[in-house]
């Protein structure tokens, strides 16, 4: 990763706790088009939203959570008691829990955003993992002018909304968190960690040899394995050559292959392989062979 070079805005945070204030809830004026809202299971049940707003401004509020968020489309002035910045393609945006903000639409009033929010407690955890030591560091910069990694936010979110399997939306995450906490500077110079672990490795890579069309998650292989999912997601990438999720896809496709060699119907193979249906193995395979499980299975 490495971290790019980024323009920072250290920000002195002396917001009250409001965490159990019910007046400071999220609550503001004018109105949101094309609102979505996801919570799913990895860190704490991670919630993702994305949400057109029209003529909208937000109230003076704040999250118990951590919050990583962009701005796709137009623009937003985002207010703190001590600094003001604009979030506008191409910036990254980061608020820590119980940090009052708030802000409104420039220009035409208009804007669209995607956010991230993470439990306090899982992110640290994470942070933890991936340093290998306890910090307790939040971010000092409340915008992170860095293209590359606002579009590795706007691919991760877009990916993580769309799929329901947990070992890649972990991988996704953990990813995310990796380029979002090196670059931002809560934990630098993570491109090292968990790079050799031959033991932990050759375990995750024979329970997926094993169990490769069941719902597999990162935690599954931290457990088993002994290491954090940081560590683990590293050094499978590094010694096998893939991820642990795109792994579990190369075995599923190889046991198809094998079964339709013995003329078994695509849509019972997808079933046994465990993919969610037809079209997901068709899909899968095609991308693996180039051509598809029935032109396969006719030879």
């Amino acid at each position: 990763r490495g971290g790019s070079s980024v323009l920072r805005q250290n920000v002195q945070d002396h917001s009250p706790d409001l965490r159990h204030n019910p007046q400071m809830c999220f609550s503001g004026d004018g109105k949101s088009i094309d609102l979505t809202f996801r919570r799913i299971p990895e860190y704490g049940g991670a919630e993702l939203s994305h949400a057109r707003f029209s003529d909208f401004s937000f109230r003076k509020h704040a999250h118990d959570r951590v919050g990583i968020g962009i701005v796709t489309n137009g623009a937003m002035q985002v207010n703190t008691p001590r600094k003001s910045f604009i979030a506008e393609p191409g910036i990254l945006m980061t608020v820590n829990p119980d940090t009052v903000h708030w802000g409104c639409g420039v220009g035409d009033h208009d804007w669209e955003q995607h956010i991230l929010l993470i439990d306090e407690a899982s992110f640290a955890e994470t942070v933890r993992e991936m340093t290998g030591r306890n910090q307790n560091e939040k971010f000092t910069n409340l915008s992170l002018p860095d293209p590359d990694l606002w579009r590795c936010f706007q691919d991760v979110h877009g990916a993580i909304a769309k799929t329901d399997v947990p070992l890649a939306r972990g991988e996704l995450l953990l990813g995310l968190f990796a380029d979002v906490v090196e670059r931002s500077g809560v934990a630098p110079d993570l491109d090292q960690a968990g790079r050799n672990e031959p033991r932990a490795v050759t375990l995750a890579r024979s329970y997926i040899d094993t169990h490769f069309a069941e719902p597999i998650s990162l935690d599954d292989l931290a457990t088993i394995t002994g290491i954090s999912t940081y560590r683990l997601s590293r050094a499978f990438r590094h010694s096998v050559g893939l991820p642990p999720h795109a792994y579990q896809m190369h075995r599923r496709v190889r046991a198809a292959e094998w079964m339709l060699r013995q003329g078994q119907a695509p849509v019972d193979v997808a079933t046994d392989c465990g993919f969610s249906d037809q079209a997901h193995l068709t899909r899968v395979f095609r991308q693996a062979t180039g051509i598809t499980p029935a032109q396969f299975r006719a030879g």
